[in-house]
């Protein structure tokens, strides 16, 4: 099936906000070789996994604005195209579990921070994506408090 593309936030059936062309050029400027090394059908397939990872991440939390535009912004489809790559070596929504708080082999020892976000956050994508949202996205424990 071919990948559609186009704005996610004002229709949520569409796959992915970047397409492969415009992903290979993202990848190419930035000397993202393993990208290339790819057919075109395994990049819809990535794409595909970033447009679901950024529906179920960011989906409620669109701006008015960026829902009603019918073009993609630049950085919502640089996002994609910067996630579709990570999905290929990493899981964008893995099943998570709290590990354990502390781990003795031997004479060593690791105590984990019991407040650590138990995913991974994609800094680059996320700051792309910022500002088309209406709502801060929390992290871990954290919600913004806002004053009135």
């Amino acid at each position: 099936m071919a990948l559609t593309v186009g704005n996610i936030a004002n229709n949520p059936d569409l796959d992915s906000p970047a397409s492969v062309s415009f992903s290979d050029a993202y990848h190419e400027n930035r000397g993202n070789a393993a990208w290339a090394n790819l057919d075109d059908e395994v990049k819809e397939q990535l794409l595909r996994k970033a447009g679901d990872y950024m529906k179920a991440k960011y989906g409620v939390h669109w701006s008015t604005l960026f829902s009603t535009l019918t073009t993609v912004p630049t950085p919502i489809a640089q996002a994609a195209a910067e996630l579709a790559f990570i999905a290929r070596t990493t899981p964008l929504m893995p099943n998570v579990t709290r590990g354990k708080k502390k781990v003795k082999v031997g004479p060593l020892e690791v105590e984990y921070d019991g407040n650590a976000a138990t995913s991974t956050e994609f800094v680059a994508a996320s700051l792309r994506i910022a500002p088309y949202l209406a709502t801060p996205v929390s992290v871990g424990p954290f919600v913004r408090l806002v004053r009135t």
